[in-house]
Order: structure tokens, then sequence, then C-alpha cells
């Protein structure tokens, strides 16, 4: 008996040793390496032809020229193509071992959290567009669309209520002249962060305000200041000729702009990609 199950043991150990070792090490060798990379580049050019096609639609429609480094879409689309173009193919690359029972399960979820987080990125972007190009008191400023309170937009004229996907609606934010209304303002600027650009209460369309923009307009000597003046020169040269103009400042969340404004009635002109103070 004992000899039998010493042989039995024996043939056993020697089926057992015939088998291929599924471990760590042995999915990395040349074979498998191979299959890896090729599960990889495809993943990896799959995404960067999903991120290519989102990418368009967001510089050309959602942050339109020059609004797309002021808004901060170059930072959201980078973390955007992060997160779809290299975390994605990069953990199917780690975990792709065809002999696993249980890959389709693992790559589904790896392509499920890559939707999601694409998904995220996507709405995050979609808010944080700006919306209004507002006037207030000396300056542009923006309002993206998470910046606005729905019950308080039901306040404003009824042509600046409507959400818009390209360039943002241009308004003027009209400073109250009750000393109670503007010291709630200035209270809630300071405490909450919500100032006159936020409450469309006080919104007026941009003609009324012209007056305002007119006497508070810069003069162009003033960009040579904060610029190089041949691209001043480069980006003036268009709209000059002809007209007195001067600018106004626009404050956006990650770059300030320029805005081109006609000197005597306060119209706005262009929008362009120059520093408008130090």
């Amino acid at each position: 008996m004992d000899a039998y199950l010493n042989q039995t043991e024996s043939g056993l150990s020697s089926m057992e040793a015939g088998k291929p070792q599924k471990n760590f090490r042995s999915g990395w060798t040349r074979e498998h390496l191979r299959a890896r990379l090729k599960a990889f580049s495809l993943h990896l050019a799959i995404s960067a032809l999903a991120a290519l096609c989102l990418s368009i639609p967001i510089v050309v429609w959602l942050y339109p020229s020059p609004f797309f480094e002021a808004a901060g879409g170059l930072h959201l689309l980078a973390l955007i193509l992060g997160v779809d173009v290299i975390l994605g193919p990069s953990l199917t690359f780690l975990v792709f071992d065809q002999r696993k029972a249980s890959l389709r399960k693992d790559l589904a979820i790896i392509a499920c959290c890559q939707v999601l987080a694409l998904g995220y990125g996507l709405y995050s972007t979609a808010m944080s567009r700006p919306l209004y190009m507002t006037f207030v008191v000396d300056r542009f400023e923006t309002v993206s669309a998470a910046q606005v309170d729905d019950e308080e937009l039901v306040r404003a004229p009824p042509e600046l209520r409507q959400y818009r996907w390209g360039h943002p609606q241009v308004a003027y934010a009209e400073m109250p002249t009750n000393r109670e209304e503007r010291d709630l303002i200035l209270f809630a600027a300071v405490h909450s962060g919500i100032d006159l650009r936020h409450m469309f209460r006080y919104y007026k369309p941009l003609e009324q305000g012209k007056p305002q923009i007119a006497a508070k307009a810069r003069p162009l000597a003033e960009l040579d200041k904060y610029n190089d003046p041949a691209e001043v020169a480069r980006q003036l040269a268009p709209w000059t000729q002809g007209r007195k103009l001067a600018f106004v400042p626009l404050q956006g969340k990650k770059r300030d702009l320029t805005v081109l404004v006609d000197a005597a009635d306060g119209s706005m002109v262009k929008v362009l990609d120059l520093k408008p103070w130090p």
C-alpha cells in the first residue's frame, strides 16, 4: 500500500510539473509582454481618438478663442486627457493577461471607470465655461455656468436669461444707488465671495452701460507697458484703422484679457489676448 501511495504521489507531482505555472513573473515574459503591449496600443489608440473628437468641440464650442486659457480650459482639458489617454491604457497594460479567467471583467471595470471619469471631466468643463462677460464698475468679469444661481437668474432681463453655447453673453451690471443695497453687496463679496457680477437682478443690456464703459476705458498706449509692443501692434492693426479705440480689462479665471472698445461711445469691438495690467 505504501509503495502504491508513493507511486501515486510521484505521478501527481510529475503531472503538476508539466502544467504551465500561472505566476506574476511568467506573465511578463516575451510572449505575454507582446500581448500586453498590443492591448495597451489598441486601448491608447481608441482613447486618443476619443480625446481628439472631444477636444475639438471643447476648444471651438465651449471655450471659443481667446477664452480657452483665460477661463481655465487648458487645465481642464489636460486633466481629461490625462485620465482618458494615459490612465486607462496604463491600467490595461498592468492587468492584461490572457491566462486570467477574470480578464474580461477586469477590462470592463477599467472601461467603466474611464467612461465615468471622462463624463465627470466633461461635466466640469461644461460648468466652468464662461457664460457671461459682465461689465462691473471699471472692468469686464467672466461668470461661469457653475456660478449662475437659477433663482437669481430669473431676475435678470429676459434677453439675458438664456444659457448659451459659444461666446459668452455680454452684459452690464449696474451698481445700485441705494446705500443699503451697496452695503449688502460689499458684505456678500467679503463673506461669501458673491459680488455684483453674480447678482443678476442688477443686470442690464450692454447698451445701457456704454457711457460707463467709455468713461472707464483706458488709452491703448498703456498696453505697451504690459506686453511686447510688436505683439500689441500686430493684434491692434486690424481694428484701429480710422477709429479711435481704447481698452477695458477683462478679468478671467486663470488669465486676464483686453477688451477693445470705441473710445467715443463705449461699444465693444474685440476681445484680444493681451495683458491689461501688470
